[in-house]
């Protein structure tokens, strides 16, 4: 075997074990959650209540926090959501308001905000 040749393969198990080392950074990135559908529940006298499908669950997620247009939640149901998708029921001070900005706060660290169209629950 001559010189070329090693030089030669070795140029080539360069750029392999870059990539290997690239991958697990992209593997371990968290999730990205989002809100997939919102549908307001039937006015109630004390509060306006949500339910709100939670998309990109990999693991079970505590919900520590939820706003509505930046005013704490009055409760949300139920504080673990996941894995694969969830289902979210919040309640907050009553309002006639369908374009809502959520933002719903998780023990890992994750938060979403989001703003959606909750149109009438058709249930």
């Amino acid at each position: 075997m001559d010189r070329r040749t090693v030089v030669k393969g070795a140029a080539w198990s360069l750029p392999a074990v870059m990539v290997a080392a690239a991958a697990p950074a992209v593997a371990a990135s968290a999730p990205v959650l989002s809100i997939g559908e919102a549908c307001k529940l039937p006015a109630q006298r004390v509060s306006s209540d949500y339910r709100l499908s939670i998309t990109g669950l990999t693991s079970n997620v505590n919900v520590i926090g939820v706003k509505i247009k930046g005013v704490a939640a009055t409760s949300w149901t139920p504080s673990v959501i996941g894995p694969g998708n969830g289902t979210l029921t919040v309640s907050t001070l009553p309002n006639a308001d369908s374009q809502i900005d959520f933002e719903i706060a998780t023990s890992d660290g994750t938060v979403i905000r989001q703003d959606v169209k909750a149109l009438p629950c058709k249930d």
